[in-house]
């Protein structure tokens, strides 16, 4: 190892950094877990020591002690970890996703919700904040929205926030012409972000914030939405039927342990090919040239940039060997 880790007051921590997220592993994260708010200081110096060391973690399972710490301190409600965890979301998009990879719009909002939640009036401003991207705005929507649904306490302010954030004039009408629209991840997107907004809304209407219901129809009304994502009839059918609400993707409710459970069936059923998992150490879809040869040829159809990568089995390929070069996941 290059480098030399931070001195922990609990030495459970260094666990990990050994650790990966299936649900064998979250026993021992329970475990961790049972010393408490102790844990917190610790927790928050494997954040910032993965921040300073982006560069040097090619083990992944160095990179997962990011992610377990997040979803820890999160689980903690380790309010007082606030300003590690806006610096962790400030990175850019690239180094979010080196940290949570695909997970990252189910788990970076369930942290910010959780420690996010006696911070409502910072989270407003960076809501706004022009210096971050969509995607970093995203995160803070959505989480916004979970602190409204999560803490009723906080209900009159998040609507109060959404409501201003609808009615504002920051939102101009599509027009005809931006109405074209490009393939992008399987959904079309306009030219002036408007599918940013509408997916706000759709997330509002998801968890029922019926307060809202005018200032959303107001919204598609004035044609400030992008209809290619949704339509004004399905989010008011979330209203109508509360039997639809909380059918969404994000797990910010749910226990620790259903986190868990959701990455490892949901992103680790790629397992078979890393050759992390496999007797032969082969990656799948890769095999010997002959019987005798060592050479290793690909034998299914080319990579997608978006599709797991066959060395790593986690990662997107253009994250991983994609972006190394690595002949071994190219097409021979």
């Amino acid at each position: 190892m290059a480098y030399s880790f931070p001195t922990f007051s609990n030495e459970a921590v260094f666990k990990l950094y050994t650790l990966q997220y299936t649900n064998a592993n979250f026993a021992t994260i329970q475990e961790i877990l049972t010393i408490g708010e102790a844990l917190i200081p610790d927790l928050e110096a494997v954040v910032n020591f993965g921040i300073e060391h982006i560069g040097n973690f090619a083990d992944d399972n160095y990179n997962s002690a990011v992610c377990h710490a997040l979803l820890m301190l999160s689980e903690l409600r380790a309010t007082s970890a606030f300003p590690t965890i806006e610096k962790f979301m400030r990175q850019s998009e690239e180094d979010i996703e080196f940290w949570l990879g695909d997970t990252n719009f189910t788990i970076m909002p369930r942290i910010l919700a959780y420690c996010g939640s006696d911070a409502v009036d910072e989270l407003c401003a960076m809501f706004y904040d022009t210096t971050l991207t969509r995607t970093h705005q995203q995160y803070i929507g959505d989480a916004l929205a979970w602190i409204g649904k999560l803490f009723p306490e906080k209900r009159e302010r998040i609507v109060e926030i959404f409501h201003s954030y609808l009615r504002s004039d920051i939102h101009q009408p599509i027009l005809p012409a931006q109405m074209q629209s490009e393939p992008y991840g399987g959904f079309p997107v306009t030219h002036n972000d408007e599918d940013f907004s509408t997916l706000i809304c759709i997330t509002l209407g998801t968890l029922g914030y019926h307060e809202l219901r005018k200032d959303i129809e107001w919204f598609w009304a004035e044609w400030k939405a992008f209809p290619g994502i949704t339509k004004l009839s399905d989010i008011q059918q979330d209203f109508d039927n509360p039997a639809n609400v909380e059918k969404i993707e994000l797990l910010s409710g749910e226990p620790l342990a259903a986190i868990y459970e959701w990455i490892d069936q949901t992103f680790y059923q790629v397992r078979n090919y890393s050759h992390k998992y496999r007797l032969d150490n082969i990656p799948g879809g890769l095999a010997k040239k002959d019987s005798t040869s060592t050479t290793l040829v690909w034998t299914e159809p080319k990579i997608g940039r978006n599709d797991p990568c066959p060395v790593d089995g986690i990662k997107k390929f253009k994250k991983c060997c994609g972006a190394k070069g690595h002949s071994t996941c190219q097409k021979m």
